[in-house]
């Protein structure tokens, strides 16, 4: 009944040397083997391996769209907290930029109440704390005494 499975005159081909090892199997796990389970094993065999391999493909196409859903409702996510981020931080610079620009405004009146200097040199001095961002935070940063010495040293030169 079994067939030499190499080579000559009873060799078996791939298909029926896989269908024999399926039946073996089966025989060994159930604690021998049925005649007439093995008649009708070529049919069963191949109807048993186009399933398995359909449920394969569903399970792997299950998988798969799973895994999509995640990679989109993570990239979701992802996009909320970015815009999120963006948007505060957008408010931080509109903040930061819309207090430099009242203090741009400031300075010609922070400047009229140093005594001693011309309107000439309120617009040269006010026109280089303008451009020197650090420079604009020294100068509302100090007392009256300090600002009229920062005033000196821009019209010196010194700064």
């Amino acid at each position: 009944m079994f067939r030499d499975r190499t080579t000559g005159h009873n060799a078996e081909s791939a298909t029926e040397a896989e269908e024999n090892i399926i039946r073996e199997e089966g025989a060994f796990a159930e604690g021998g083997h049925d005649d007439s389970s093995l008649q009708n094993s070529g049919e069963s065999i191949s109807k048993r391996s186009s399933k398995k391999r359909k449920v394969d493909v569903d399970q792997m196409a299950e998988v798969m769209y799973n895994a999509s859903k995640m990679i989109a409702t993570e990239f979701a996510n992802s996009t909320k907290m970015m815009a999120a981020e963006f948007a505060s931080s957008t408010k931080l610079l509109i903040a930061a930029e819309t207090d430099r620009l009242e203090k741009k405004e400031k300075i010609m009146e922070e400047l009229s109440k140093i005594s001693n200097i011309d309107v000439i040199q309120k617009f040269k001095v006010a026109k280089k704390i303008a451009d020197i961002k650090n420079l604009m935070v020294l100068f509302f940063g100090a007392s009256y005494g300090e600002k009229k010495q920062l005033v000196d040293a821009i019209l010196a030169g010194e700064i």
